[in-house]
């Protein structure tokens, strides 16, 4: 019995497994794409003269009330895109707005 162990053990070595059609190691390159730019695509429509003011708002709420009164009277949304504290570096604070087109 100790020798069918044996002789399993030295089949199993002879044993190959080759699949059926070749494996090929395909390269396939990483390549970097343009991603199209949706801005680029819509139309753009300078408002900067309508936002134009020498006023002076008290408060950031008051800036942002205003701003949107005015949009709105051009048929725009007006939004936040970025506001920045001033807290780093004693920087002044600021709040950038962006436009976004309604339907009137």
């Amino acid at each position: 019995s100790n020798e069918q162990a044996t002789d399993n053990v030295e089949f199993a070595g002879e044993v190959q497994f080759q699949s059926e059609v070749p494996q090929q190691e395909v390269e396939t390159p990483i390549v970097s794409e343009a991603v199209s730019n949706i801005e680029s695509l819509s139309e753009k429509i300078d408002m900067t003269d309508v936002f134009a003011t020498d006023t002076v708002c008290n408060s950031r709420d008051e800036l942002l009330k205003w701003t949107q009164k005015l949009g709105k009277s051009v048929g725009t949304i007006i939004v936040i895109k970025k506001s920045d504290l001033g807290s780093v570096a004693c920087r002044t604070p600021r709040i950038v707005f962006g436009c976004e087109r309604t339907e009137m």
